[in-house]
């Protein structure tokens, strides 16, 4: 059986599995949504407001070339790394909302490999599809997941988290 090895792979336990099936997101897996979250809000916030501070200090300076020689096209320059930082920015201060969705269906793994031109070498990712429902894995944990085996899959509809992963006998009704 795989189960001990999948909840170590997707970092859960009886509990988290527990309240999955039961429809809820555990206290435990809420707090590393929320945390994980923040961390991606705080990259996309800080990047916004180093845009828009970097943007007002380009329109002072083009400010004072502007009493010199009365160009307008150097302001138009700063005034899209303002836009771009106010969407950072708006991104940054979301509130993510987190729901729980099942999918239970056979187990079809596929690999799919791309080349890297940045690497120089070819990207392998493991991609498990439940029914319709389709997640990026860890090469790892498809040892664990067998082909054509049933399984229900908790997960985070927003992010396609895997929150746990069970095997079942038979697709329960």
């Amino acid at each position: 059986m795989s189960g001990p090895q999948l909840m170590k792979l997707f970092d859960f336990d009886e509990s988290d599995l527990q309240a999955n099936r039961n429809g809820q997101i555990s206290a435990r897996q809420m707090k590393s949504l929320k945390f994980e979250d923040a961390s991606s809000n705080a990259m996309a916030r800080n990047v916004g407001i180093v845009l828009i501070i970097g943007s007002f200090a380009g329109i002072a300076l083009l400010w004072n070339a502007l009493a010199s020689d009365g160009s307008l096209f150097g302001l138009a320059g700063c005034l899209a790394p303002i836009l771009i930082g106010a969407f950072f920015l708006r991104i940054g201060l979301r509130k993510t909302s987190f729901t729980l969705a099942k999918a239970e269906d056979r187990a079809n793994i596929v690999m799919e490999s791309d080349y890297s031109p940045t690497l120089e070498r070819d990207e392998t990712r493991v991609i498990l599809h439940i029914g319709e429902a389709s997640f990026e894995i860890e090469s790892e944990a498809a040892g664990f997941i067998f082909q054509g085996e049933t399984y229900c899959v908790h997960y985070v509809h927003e992010t396609d988290t895997i929150l746990s992963i069970e095997e079942i006998g038979k697709k329960r009704e």
